[in-house]
């Protein structure tokens, strides 16, 4: 009779774990945040509620991300380039638990959570029952880190850099002198240079260059060539980037307007962009 009645308990609470386990189960897994910067540490929170009766004993998440996300103070493994992490929970009926990872971002890029699949079971370990998540979160938008160094890369940007003469201009730079020269009386007043006519006896004219027009221009190039690979390697490609970061930085901090280009092909055109200056800019860029 003991075993009879032990066989008949098995078979009901298997079919009901069998069918009504994941049938009132909620689970969302995403980042606290859209945005960090290559190094950071950020948060990853999964969610899970039950709102049935049914306590379940274990269930247990699955999920996969880039290895590039490195999680800390939980077993994870690294298989071709991603990384499958698990989470084991014990809900009670009516309960719900929140979970929350620490993770490092180690490389730029945009990250999403892939592939999330719950495994739960019976009393007893042997009837079990798996669905996949569709709440997933967003994306995790990881920005290059600024390259450091002691010394920025200008220290001292004059006017002139990058600058050259327009063809024709209504407006002279009284900052830029181009030569003084003799008062024939057909010049203005307000370009006679008294200082320099006292000094020399007679009446001197400044005459000025015409407004220059700023132009400053960021090439890169982190392929090999057009039909080549990619990249020549990713250690270089991203120490390309990280300098581009701290030199789009410094250009921005000095509110100056800029051209980028590069071989680098963007919908299947070379990369080009003009550049306003403003933090909006570096973002974009």
């Amino acid at each position: 009779m003991i075993l009879v009645l032990f066989a008949v308990t098995y078979l009901v609470q298997a079919v009901l774990y069998e069918k009504h386990s994941m049938k009132y189960i909620s689970y969302r897994c995403h980042f606290d945040r859209d945005e960090v910067t290559e190094g950071d540490s950020f948060l990853l929170i999964e969610e899970i509620e039950n709102r049935g009766f049914l306590p379940l004993p274990w269930i247990r998440s699955e999920y996969a991300v880039s290895e590039y996300l490195d999680f800390a103070g939980t077993h994870s493994t690294v298989t071709g380039g991603t990384r499958f992490v698990s989470s084991l929970f014990f809900l009670r009926g009516r309960s719900r638990i929140q979970r929350q990872w620490h993770v490092t971002a180690l490389l730029r890029g945009e990250y999403t959570i892939e592939k999330i699949l719950l495994v739960s079971s019976d009393l007893l370990g042997t009837a079990r029952s798996s669905k996949s998540a569709e709440d997933a979160g967003g994306v995790l938008v990881v920005l290059p880190k600024c390259y450091e160094t002691d010394i920025p890369f200008f220290r001292s940007l004059s006017r002139t850099d990058g600058a050259e003469p327009v063809r024709y201009s209504l407006v002279n730079d009284p900052a830029v002198m181009a030569e003084i020269r003799s008062y024939t009386g057909y010049e203005p007043f307000r370009r006679i240079d008294w200082k320099t006519s006292a000094r020399m006896g007679f009446l001197v004219v400044r005459n000025e260059e015409p407004v220059r027009n700023e132009k400053l221009c960021v090439c890169f190039t982190i392929q090999k060539s057009e039909f080549g690979r990619r990249y020549v390697n990713q250690d270089a490609s991203e120490h390309t980037v990280r300098v581009l970061a701290q030199l789009f930085h410094e250009l921005t901090a000095k509110m100056l307007s800029f051209r980028v280009q590069s071989n680098c092909t963007v919908h299947g055109e070379p990369f080009s962009l003009e550049v306003d200056g403003s933090p909006a800019g570096y973002l974009q860029l």
